[in-house]
């Protein structure tokens, strides 16, 4: 399914989405004629297994929408707006004689304008908001000597990254590089720019929601987590088995250039905070010993936080691997050069994501632009940390081989460390929202503004961070508790999987109860809202004593009057407010 007819008749034929679909309303404001964008759209996000309401805005009042406090936009109350503005903004009919007078004072005029639009829409709306920024045209009257059009546009989208990075909840959308990705003069049909003002061609619709489609994805924490990787014809040419070190293909130069440049790649994954994980029919001595010797391996074995290097099944490999790694299949890579492993990998596994590789490998540096999102929308230290965290993690594992689990526990040397939410660690607290789903009562998913709005309306909001005789686990935890006429209600109460079982969860909870309690409550409330992954967080708080109140098939609510937990003297509890 590529074309634009294609994505209609998929929307017009396709059954109502499943229940277990994640929702999601969306808002798209956009300068010029959208019509069925927004069909194309959910059927992009319905391959996600996304079930979005899409608010489209009417012809031509995408900024009066933003304007009008009381509209429909804010009626509709989206959890993540696009807006799409371009030159006719910002200097109307002067885009196309933009030297009738002062270009650079004219250009930065309509800006200033729009800026007040959007900031009156992040003041009036809780929003993530996607801006696109300005697609620099190709062609000036004054050709070679153009200078001023051109810089003055480039620095409003200079302008534009800078107002984002001092606000959480606005992200910005390069279309001026999506355009370039297309041909800036394949952007526009001419003849359906002045018949229909259509600013984006049609047929480009589904390229664009695809590219829509990343910020959603990365909104709702459904974005991919790992890679799981193949060997042999895929991170190098050859089997190692039969060719040996000398004989397969891996240089800076030459033919071995293609599978040096995807190292690099996986390399540049891994420090972004994406897990490698290798499953490989071979022989394990053989692939150490390249690893080891290879002069050309860019990646190192200490890269990969899980193996499954035998003669098994692959998809037997890849089911261990997410079960070792406490990662839901739905979140993992699989990238392997054999379509047999790939087309059996997809029948065995439908929640993997197995991508198409090229024919031949000299595509393959190809593939990484072609991948699905991976991470959250906001980079954090956690991030960078994760590789050496899962690390850390094999590490104790094999630590606990031979000792019971409390003496597992008393040799850790645990250290908890509770503190409040702050500008310094607000968008690892959201990422936590967006992508925690085991240990996670709500599965709430918000931005750092629905954070800070919580906490500017009184909200007690408290982060964990864990570490042990094996290194840092980092900002793991978080809760989230609201004031109400005679109690509190945990709203949220969240904890990496890397944490559970260790304390972390009564340590967190101990530090929420008592800050309610100084607050002057003396009543908590809680609710366990039932998803098909949170099974592990579901007898929390009956573990902990609380009072089951009511219960159905989609939630459980809680109450209990404040107590103290008390800790084995072996896990060390630090509160700093």
């Amino acid at each position: 399914m590529t074309t634009f007819s294609d994505y209609i008749a998929a929307f017009r034929n396709a059954p109502k989405p499943p229940s277990d679909y994640a929702a999601c309303k969306i808002a798209i404001l956009s300068c010029g004629t959208n019509a069925k964008f927004d069909q194309i759209l959910k059927v992009t996000l319905w391959k996600n297994r996304i079930n979005a309401e899409v608010y489209l805005s009417p012809y031509s009042m995408h900024l009066s929408d933003i304007a009008d406090s009381s509209g429909a936009l804010y009626q509709f109350n989206p959890e993540i707006i696009f807006l799409h503005s371009d030159i006719n903004d910002l200097i109307g009919d002067r885009a196309l004689n933009p030297y009738d007078g002062d270009i650079r004072a004219a250009l930065n005029e309509g800006f200033d304008k729009i800026k007040t639009l959007l900031f009156l829409l992040l003041s009036n709306a809780s929003s993530l908001i996607v801006f696109s920024n300005y697609s620099i045209p190709v062609y000036s009257p004054l050709g070679v000597r153009e200078i001023e059009y051109f810089r003055t546009l480039r620095n409003i989208n200079e302008e534009l990254i800078s107002l984002s990075e001092t606000r959480p909840r606005l992200k910005i959308f390069d279309f001026d590089g999506f355009a370039s990705s297309i041909g800036k003069n394949n952007i526009l049909d001419y003849k359906l720019y002045y018949e229909g003002d259509f600013r984006v061609r049609p047929d480009l619709f589904p390229a664009l929601a695809r590219e829509y489609a990343k910020y959603i994805i990365l909104k709702l924490g459904k974005g991919k987590k790992a890679i799981v990787i193949d060997l042999d014809n895929t991170i190098w040419g050859g089997v190692i088995g039969e060719d040996g070190i000398n004989g397969v293909e891996l240089s800076p130069n030459g033919a071995g250039k293609a599978f040096y440049d995807f190292q690099r790649q996986l390399a540049a994954f891994r420090l972004s905070g994406v897990v490698l994980a290798i499953s490989s029919r071979n022989n394990e001595a053989d692939v150490w010993e390249m690893f080891e010797k290879h002069p050309y391996m860019v990646l190192k074995k200490s890269d990969f936080a899980a193996y499954r290097i035998n003669w098994n099944d692959k998809a037997q490999s890849i089911k261990e691997l997410a079960q070792e790694l406490s990662l839901g299949l739905d979140s993992m890579v699989f990238i392997d050069d054999d379509p047999i492993n790939r087309d059996r990998a997809r029948k065995e596994l439908p929640q993997l994501f197995v991508p198409e590789l090229p024919n031949d490998a000299l595509y393959y540096p190809s593939l990484a632009g072609d991948l699905p999102p991976f991470g959250t929308l906001d980079y954090t230290a956690e991030d960078a940390m994760r590789s050496a965290m899962y690390q850390a993690e094999k590490n104790r594992r094999e630590f606990a081989e031979n000792l019971s689990y409390e003496e597992f526990l008393s040799s850790l040397k645990i250290s908890i460390k509770i503190t409040g939410i702050s500008d310094e660690n607000i968008q690892r607290v959201a990422q936590l929202t967006q992508k925690t789903n085991q240990f996670n009562m709500t599965t709430k998913r918000y931005a750092t503004g629905d954070i800070e709005k919580m906490i500017k309306n009184g909200a007690i909001a408290l982060v964990a961070y864990v570490s042990d005789r094996f290194g840092e686990s980092g900002l793991t935890g978080a809760a989230i508790a609201l004031p109400y006429e005679g109690y509190w209600e945990i709203d949220s109460f969240l904890l990496s999987c890397r944490v559970i079982g260790k304390k972390t969860e009564e340590a967190l909870l101990q530090s929420l109860l008592k800050r309610i309690k100084e607050k002057g409550g003396i009543l908590a409330k809680a609710k366990v809202i039932f998803t098909q992954k949170n099974v592990p967080s579901r007898d929390f708080y009956k573990r902990m004593g609380f009072k089951l109140e009511s219960f159905n098939d989609s939630a459980e609510e809680y109450s209990t009057d404040i107590f103290d937990i008390e800790f084995p003297d072996y896990i060390n509890v630090e509160e700093r407010f």
